[in-house]
């Protein structure tokens, strides 16, 4: 049960291209938020992002995996970009298997960052503006684990193989 609250978590090591990639802007850093509706971590960190709005100077996308609640909506009119998937069509993709975690790229779409929101040591401490800022000075950043929930049928099987914590079918 506490598995995914542990171990990091498999997340995408590659950029993440915009679900519509037409509407990104070419001049500006990117911030690219990787949630689910279906995670606690995810809620938190929703919550967050809403607190402090959209950032005026970056385009920011907040990936929603299998979204089941009003995220979207209420994301969209606070000025992020939203992008609605499949958890098995993101994993297949992007080889992405937990959440929450996100990217930073720069204006050439150049990935500067990816991994976790915050350290086990303090998981209610978010990083994304500090990271931001640090690879805008051209800083390399380590990345932080993603500790949250495994979104991926095979990854849910293995840290919860009685289905306690994730209800699913397994596809055949």
């Amino acid at each position: 049960m506490m598995a995914g609250h542990t171990v990091s978590l498999p997340s995408a090591r590659s950029a993440i291209v915009l679900g519509d990639a037409s509407n990104a802007s070419t001049e500006s850093w990117s911030l690219v938020h990787v949630l689910s509706d279906q995670c606690q971590c995810s809620q938190d960190v929703l919550e967050y992002l809403t607190s402090r709005g959209s950032l005026k100077d970056v385009e920011e996308l907040v990936v929603l995996i299998d979204s089941a609640g009003n995220s979207a909506e209420k994301l969209s009119r606070l000025g992020y970009r939203v992008w609605e998937t499949g958890a098995e069509e993101f994993c297949v993709t992007y080889g992405s298997e937990g959440v929450p975690y996100f990217q930073i790229k720069d204006s050439n779409s150049s990935l500067k960052y990816s991994g976790g929101y915050s350290s086990p040591a303090m998981p209610r401490k978010y990083f994304d503006l500090h990271f931001l800022k640090r690879a805008r000075l051209g800083f390399e950043i380590p990345p932080e684990p993603v500790i949250g929930c495994a979104t991926s049928d095979r990854l849910k099987s293995i840290l919860d193989p009685f289905s306690l914590k994730y209800s699913f079918r397994p596809q055949t």
